[in-house]
Parts: C-alpha cells; structure tokens; sequence
C-alpha cells in the first residue's frame, strides 16, 4: 500500500494470487527453503501445506482497458498464465517476464510470440523475457 500511495487515485491493491482462472490456489513452501512460496491448484484429498488463499485471472484482473506494461514475476506460474486463458495479453502493449525452472527463456519467447508480441530474452536479466505489441 506504501508503494503505491503516489499512485491512489488510480490504484487498487487485491488481494489475491494470479492464476490462470479465478477460483482458489494454495501456497506451497519451495523444498528446502527458509521462505517463499509457490501456488498450485488445490489437490483432491490432499491437505494445504499453506494457507489456501482467492485466485483471479489476469482476464478478470485487466478487464477490457488497454494495459501499457505488466511485469509478471509470479514465481513459477508464469507458463501457465502465458498459455491457458490468455485473452488479457491481447490488451497489453509490453512486459516483461521474469522465467522460472522448468520454464525456459525460449518457451517464454514463443509463448509471447504466439500471443502476439515481438519478444526476446532481457539484455539486462538474463531470465527475463520483454515482449512489445506493435501498435
């Protein structure tokens, strides 16, 4: 809420994860680590391992405005938001995309690519990926 106190007349902080559908997801603690977390969709008959928390889609999140940028660093998730559900992309001229394992730079870049966009690896990160639409 500090970060974006500047911005609060055309901000609002949700409360929620990014998934591919609006629903629910649960945060998993990453093996062998002191902190951070990644989500997955709750598991049938399995317990949470974190808290279960509410899930939106970038479709529900963007709406039908036109974005100028999104940095998407989503830990791990971010295969999934470029290939299931993937309307919201169509609306959004630039971003960048931080890539996590098993996901690679490449497949980011031909995700972004089938979505429209002019991509290629970050000069300055190398596991990052920036796509721009022409417009």
């Amino acid at each position: 809420r500090r970060n974006l106190e500047p911005w609060r007349d055309r901000c609002e902080v949700v409360h929620a994860a990014v998934w591919p559908e609006d629903g629910e997801v649960w945060y998993h603690r990453w093996p062998g680590a002191t902190s951070g977390y990644y989500v997955a969709r709750p598991e049938r008959q399995a317990e949470p391992e974190g808290p279960v928390v509410p899930a939106l889609s970038l479709d529900s999140l963007v709406g039908v405005e036109p974005v100028d940028y999104v940095k998407m660093d989503v830990e791990g998730a971010e295969q999934h938001l470029l290939r299931e559900n993937t309307a919201w992309a169509k609306l959004v001229g630039c971003i960048k995309v931080e890539v996590h394992e098993p996901y690679t730079v490449v497949e980011c870049v031909e995700d972004l690519t089938r979505l429209g966009l002019r991509a290629e690896r970050d000069r300055r990160h190398p596991a990052a990926v920036i796509g721009r639409r022409a417009r």
